[in-house]
């Protein structure tokens, strides 16, 4: 007897095996260093993440939305941050308790979406067998995805959850719209933008439904009053921050000449946890849609017509989400891939559709059976990788991000004041336990993205905010001309060459200037960063004066 129809039978049980180790395996490191005594933890999260944790820590502790201490911010997606205020206010600080909390809830939303990814793959039209080697494929590149800190945490397993409820929507009564709307409100939340899916999905459902007018209603209706949690947070933007978006959003569409970053569609395809493959699968998985619907169309329903519409809500999210992005002019942070998740579960199971009938029957059982161990082996091995990379190799040294803003925190031990910075602001507020002004605005006030928008002076603004030493930290050394630095924020190297900047000169030598040169590891983040530190009363004077 072939083991090929027992491996084929117990696929569910295996993949979920190899899923949860894999994903125990990811979020190991956290629970490796903290039981080291290592701040090595820190360089697994971005330095966006602490936009939030000194956020909820600031929450807590002064009872104001705020991140330097001083001016009130909303430029955060609100419940990922309503999460790290309960983990902070459980915890009493950010402490080991808070991180392992934190890595706790890194497991759970893993584990939760490789379910979620498997439950969608078959109610999407694939077999007993192959939905959970598909929700397996990609499952470590998600939870690498999920383990950054950032909001991915819960808008991954929330937006498979929604193109899951909207694959099984056949027919939608008043129930059923409820809970949709319930689900889209809470993914909204979890991620502003995932707003886009639903005009998106409530125009295809008018094309292809075509729904009487009372019929309209009687979903729209219940729908809106289920997630009437999203106008309210809108209005309470608008009312506090004079903006229905969050301050994050508004500093990130400050483009002052149209064009498309090619650079960003190019770590599309190439550089996210999901490799080139990811990208790759992303285009045929479209293609598959438009042959999936022809064959339709001819009379050959290889897929029901909810799947195939959910399946195509979910890449044309993901395409028409990456592509406006690209007019934003910033560059690609690992977050942003988070439409991937049932993106790909969607490319996946549409050509699977498609090729597995020209498989002979007698090599379908084997063939399921292979992917099922091909799987399985691959993401075992991805994920013990992974934590022996960034368990017992990693160290503080291979994230520059953090390696500098250490130094920076020691260096500025002795000098008290307010620092303002722009990129990397996360790490070094965190390191440094003091007032930190984000000068890029996305965790600042609504002014200070009016003064981005109308590019101000920098001097200026840093005496607005009683600025007292004007931080940088650039992967390349500052230029000098005429005596005199320019600097811009945001800074053209993280923020692109197309947003507005506000600009000064310093026609003094920085109080302190040093280098990050780390370990050349293929692992190591960000190997080479200059800093650079001014007293900010040098940015009031006009050049040439001292």
């Amino acid at each position: 007897m072939t083991p090929a129809p027992w491996l084929a039978r117990q696929a569910g049980l295996l993949c979920r095996t190899a899923a949860y180790a894999a994903a125990a395996l990811v979020c190991a490191p956290f629970f490796y260093h903290l039981a080291h005594g290592s701040r090595a933890f820190l360089g697994l999260l971005e330095d966006d993440y602490f936009y939030y944790a000194i956020i909820a820590d600031k929450f807590v502790s002064l009872g104001k939305l705020t991140f330097d201490g001083i001016t009130l911010t909303n430029g955060f997606h609100p419940l990922w941050f309503a999460v790290i205020v309960l983990l902070r206010a459980l915890a009493g600080g950010l402490n080991g308790s808070f991180y392992v909390m934190l890595s706790v809830c890194f497991l759970a939303s893993m584990i939760t979406a490789y379910e979620l990814a498997r439950l969608l793959a078959r109610s999407l039209g694939a077999s007993a067998t192959l939905a959970p080697v598909i929700g397996l494929v990609f499952c470590v590149a998600t939870d690498k995805t999920m383990s950054s800190g950032m909001e991915t945490a819960v808008d991954i397993p929330l937006l498979l959850w929604l193109v899951l409820e909207v694959s099984r929507a056949r027919a939608i009564p008043t129930h059923r719209a409820i809970r949709l709307g319930l689900v889209a409100s809470v993914a909204i939340l979890a991620r502003l933008d995932i707003a886009m899916v639903v005009p998106i999905a409530f125009l295809g459902w008018l094309v292809f439904a075509r729904p009487t007018h009372p019929a309209f209603i009687r979903v729209l209706v219940p729908f809106c009053a289920a997630g009437v949690a999203v106008p309210i947070y809108a209005a309470f933007n608008l009312l506090e921050f004079g903006s229905i978006m969050p301050v994050s959003a508004l500093s990130k569409q400050l483009v002052t000449r149209f064009g498309i970053n090619l650079s960003y569609l190019r770590a599309i395809a190439t550089w996210t946890a999901y490799g080139k493959t990811g990208g790759v699968l992303l285009a045929v998985g479209v293609v598959a849609v438009v042959v999936l619907r022809r064959r339709r169309a001819q009379g050959e329903a290889l897929v029901r017509a909810e799947a195939l519409f959910a399946g195509g809500l979910a890449l044309a999210f993901a395409c028409t989400l990456f592509f406006v992005n690209t007019l934003n002019g910033w560059m690609y942070f690992s977050w942003y891939s988070y439409p991937f998740a049932p993106a790909l579960v969607a490319a996946l199971t549409f050509t699977g559709t498609i090729a597995l009938p020209r498989v002979e029957a007698s090599w379908r059982t084997r063939a399921s059976a292979a992917a099922v161990v091909g799987a399985a082996i691959v993401a075992s091995f991805q994920a013990a990788s992974y934590f022996v990379v960034h368990g017992p190799l990693w160290s503080v040294g291979d994230n520059g991000l953090l390696a500098m803003s250490l130094e920076l925190a020691d260096r500025m031990r002795t000098r008290e004041g307010v620092c303002g910075m722009g990129a990397v602001a996360g790490f070094s507020t965190y390191a440094m336990n003091r007032p930190v002004v984000q000068l890029e605005g996305l965790v600042a006030d609504r002014a200070m993205v009016e003064h981005i928008r109308r590019e101000d002076d920098l001097r200026s603004v840093l005496a607005a905010y009683h600025v007292d030493y004007f931080v940088v930290s650039l992967p390349a050394h500052m230029e000098k001309r005429d005596g005199c630095y320019s600097v811009s924020e945001p800074n053209p190297e993280w923020a692109g060459k197309r947003v507005a900047t506000m600009q000064g000169s310093i026609c003094a030598e920085p109080v302190e200037h040093f280098e990050t040169r780390i370990p050349p590891h293929r692992w190591s983040l960000f190997s080479t960063l200059d800093t650079y530190v001014f007293d900010a009363r040098d940015l009031r004077r006009p050049p040439g004066t001292s």
